[in-house]
């Protein structure tokens, strides 16, 4: 496995395999503008990525803010400036957190998204990102597999980096990265996702943030 900095360029847990789909649609097809609704439609089968090495650590073009501590026994730095948005655990739903302005590649208003979702899990990680890959398409519209690679977070941490490409009617061609882990019976799933336009812009900045999740 690599060595988390992260390889750029997708999932919100809720309940066993196909709830924690659903999340994931509301939250990222939607973004937070109105903060409801959902994505589904017809899919083609992902793809198949050619397995690379992560990129050498680079300096986020943007800094993070002071690292957010979870009640629920985590930590993670999200980029400076963004909001914290309250959120009820509805759906395993931790914490959300909103960039401070909308971005205007999207068709319709939305906005740039991360969170992180916690629901109890018999599984091991490597049933979950496949089980995964296997049910998104029939989840998100024209989803495509675009980053499939085992990493070790700093902490050494085992985990999963699951990026993909969708389709919404609503905002567009989106684009989303994934760090999924599994640890004392739990299924640690952290998103963040921009329209496809935007999405490497991003690039330094989420990565670093990923890299920063750490349990305890």
């Amino acid at each position: 496995m690599t060595t988390m900095m992260l390889c750029m360029k997708t999932r919100c847990a809720v309940d066993a395999t196909g709830s924690r789909l659903g999340l994931f649609a509301v939250v990222i097809a939607v973004g937070l503008v109105g903060a409801a609704g959902c994505s589904s439609g017809n899919a083609s089968a992902p793809s198949t990525p050619t397995p690379s090495a992560a990129p050498p650590a680079a300096a986020p073009s943007t800094p993070l803010a002071a690292a957010y501590h979870s009640p629920d026994g985590y930590s993670i730095s999200p980029p400076a400036d963004w909001i914290l948005h309250p959120t009820d655990g509805q759906d395993g739903l931790s914490v959300l957190f909103g960039a401070p302005t909308v971005d205007k590649a999207a068709p319709k208003p939305f906005v740039d998204n991360l969170n992180v979702v916690i629901t109890a899990t018999p599984e091991n990680l490597d049933s979950l990102v496949s089980e995964t890959k296997q049910k998104y398409p029939s989840v998100l519209k024209n989803y495509k597999v675009v980053t499939d690679q085992p990493i070790t977070l700093p902490n050494g941490q085992p985990a999963h980096l699951l990026g993909g490409t969708s389709d919404d009617e609503r905002s567009g061609s989106l684009e989303n990265i994934q760090l999924i882990l599994v640890s004392a019976g739990k299924e640690y799933t952290i998103t963040f996702t921009s329209p496809a336009a935007s999405f490497d812009s991003y690039h330094d900045l989420i990565q670093a943030s990923l890299a920063s999740f750490t349990l305890g």
